[in-house]
C-alpha cells in the first residue's frame, strides 16, 4: 500500500467511526494494511508529532494560553 493511501484509510476509520472491515469496500486499502500502518506509526510517534505540529500552527495563528 502506498504511504499516501495509509492515512486516508486510517482517518476514514477513525473520523466517522467506520468499521475497519468496511474499509476494503472503499478500495483505498485492505483493513489489515491500514491497521498495521496505524500500529507502526503510533509506535513511531507519528500521530504525536502531527498533534504537536498542529498545536504549534494554532499557537502561531490564534495563540494558546499555555498556563
Amino acid at each position: 500500500m502506498p504511504d499516501r493511501q495509509a492515512p486516508d484509510g486510517i482517518l476514514l476509520v477513525l473520523r466517522p467511526g467506520m468499521q475497519r472491515g468496511a474499509l476494503k469496500a472503499t478500495g483505498l486499502c485492505h483493513p489489515s494494511s491500514a491497521y498495521r500502518r496505524f500500529r507502526e506509526w503510533l509506535a513511531a510517534g507519528v500521530f504525536r508529532e502531527f498533534w504537536r505540529q498542529g498545536l504549534i500552527a494554532h499557537d502561531g495563528l490564534a495563540g494558546i494560553d499555555w498556563r
